[in-house]
């Protein structure tokens, strides 16, 4: 292999490698956070909380567990 065809492929493996951004916080866990941050700034009361107020994103489904809770009583 001549040193442009070194060159080359180096280059292809560095471009792939800043595209996939290993490093990159996953949708996921920016999500939870951001979630996190908002119920933690409010104020406690006995209203209902409207989830859509703290997230960009529309809810299917919310799930909803007592601290401590065992992992059989979940399913």
């Amino acid at each position: 292999m001549n040193n442009k065809k070194k060159y080359m492929l180096a280059s292809v493996f560095v471009i792939v490698l800043i595209w996939m951004n290993p490093f990159k916080e996953e949708v996921w866990d920016a999500n939870a956070k951001l979630l996190e941050d908002k119920i933690l700034s409010m104020e406690m009361t006995d209203e209902p909380v409207v989830l859509t107020g703290f997230t960009p994103f529309e809810w299917d489904k919310v799930y909803s567990f007592s601290p401590l809770l065992c992992q059989r009583r979940c399913l």
